[in-house]
Parts: C-alpha cells; structure tokens; sequence
C-alpha cells in the first residue's frame, strides 16, 4: 500500500493475513501521479515513472528487495518512452512497461531496456498480468472508450496473438489468477468475468454502484 505525507511517498506492508500494516520505505521523490507499482513473486517491489504538474515524464524506475532483514532500493535504467497512462508488470525475471502501442522490457540486471514489437491495438490503460510465462494484456481504453481487448505476449516465440474479447469493456480493472484461471472484474462496470476454455463466461455481478470508475489490484504473480 502507497501512503502520502506531508508531500512524501510512503510504502506500508503486512506480513501474514492478520499481521499489522508497517511503514517499510520512503519511495524516491515527492509524491507524485504517473507512478505505477508491480510487486513479483519473489516480492520484489518496482516503482516506475515519476509525473508532476512541472514535469510530465515517466523516467525513473526504481526496485526494492528484501535481503539480510532490509530493503534495499537500487535504481533501474531510465526509460526512453515517457507517457502519463503506462502500465507495469514484474515477473519471469522481466518488468513489462506499456504506454499506448510503446513496450518496453527489462531483464532484471540488464543496464537498458529493449523495444517490443508493436501491438495490434494500443493497450492504453489495460491491465498486464503475468500466466505460464506468458504476458496478458486486458482492457484498455482508445478514443472511443473502454476496449474489450486481449492480447498475448509470448517471451519465447517474442510475438503478439489477438484472443478472444471480454464480454464487456473494460478499462484499468482488476485481475486476479486462480487456480491458472483469469478473473476480470471492475474497470467501470460491475460484471465479472472469467476465461475458460478460450472464451469469456460472465459470472454474478458485483453488487456495487454502477458509476465505479475502476478497481485495481497489486498481487504476486501467480
């Protein structure tokens, strides 16, 4: 959980499900917009970019690891592609950054960042999740409002595939991985969905108000 005060950034843990939120770190800068976070499943911590009203690039990355009973914080390799709305994935020993049809990927330890083909479609505002060492890339939002896309980045073959659409359009909604199922819900509606057997099912909807704008989630890769 990110925290502001006093015109700082404070990150804040818990360890157990009933353990007690504690204040681990100081992010880098003054509080900010722009910054997205991705945690991986060793729990390492990925600050990325750093916006403000006097200057509007997304720059610095920044990761923490725990070792030896602290955190460590070193800094990553600027990027080259600034934009407000990117997007940040951490998993497979790679950060994932999106902004529109710009991708970028860093293996971890690497001093630069390498330039992924361009997608078929911008993935503005979707959410990136990491499944069987593949990058999926859902939602999103283009001139005309949300998108119901999905896409698939595969590390290996290093290539792009177009899957089904949601159901519903989405924009920044929340993922979650269960069981290697994917689960879609929020993002500007209330319905929920999952992906099985290549195509889209739409489960229950949320009992919420229908003017949520958009839920998000930071977990550990499943």
């Amino acid at each position: 959980i990110t925290s502001s005060q006093y015109g700082r950034e404070y990150v804040w843990c818990r360890q157990g499900i009933n353990g007690i939120f504690r204040r681990v770190f100081l992010l880098p800068f003054t509080t900010s917009i722009g910054r997205r976070f991705s945690v991986d499943s060793k729990n390492q911590f990925f600050a990325i970019g750093h916006a403000s009203q006097y200057h509007n690039k997304n720059t610095n990355a920044w990761r923490y690891k725990y070792s030896q009973h602290r955190w460590r914080v070193s800094a990553l390799p600027p990027l080259d592609c600034a934009h407000p709305h990117m997007e940040v994935c951490a998993g497979m020993g790679r950060v994932f950054v999106v902004a529109g049809f710009q991708v970028r990927e860093l293996i971890y330890n690497n001093t630069h960042w390498c330039t992924l083909p361009e997608p078929p479609v911008s993935l503005r505002f979707s959410t990136a999740v990491i499944l069987n060492e593949e990058v999926y890339y859902i939602g999103g939002q283009d001139d005309k409002g949300p998108t119901g896309n999905f896409l698939k980045w595969s590390p290996v073959t290093r290539s792009w595939t177009q899957l089904p659409k949601l159901l519903q359009p989405r924009w920044r909604c929340c993922v979650r991985i269960y069981s290697g199922v994917l689960m879609v819900f929020g993002g500007g509606c209330t319905s929920v969905e999952v992906f099985l057997r290549h195509r889209w099912v739409q489960l229950p909807s949320m009992h919420a108000l229908p003017n949520i704008s958009h839920l998000v989630s930071i977990q550990p890769v499943c």
